[in-house]
């Protein structure tokens, strides 16, 4: 079982695919690539909520840091 954020627990790994992030330099790119991800793994709207509150909390720095909590980017 993989750690997602704050002790939220996911059966399957999820993973974001590096070719959908690879050169965007867009935040609100990053965060819906994530964000299906999330919703494709059957992570529930209020733990995808709280993952968009969380990346949008700071600057650009916060959002790469905060997609590489919740997903594995391989």
């Amino acid at each position: 079982m993989q750690r997602l954020s704050d002790g939220l627990q996911c059966e399957q790994r999820i993973t974001a695919d590096p070719a959908g992030l690879a050169g965007m330099a867009d935040a609100v790119a990053i965060i819906g690539t994530v964000q299906r991800a999330l919703r494709r793994a059957g992570v529930p709207a209020a733990e995808i909520d709280e993952f968009r509150d969380e990346a949008t909390s700071g600057d650009y720095d916060n959002v790469l840091q905060t997609c590489m909590r919740w997903v594995d980017v391989t």
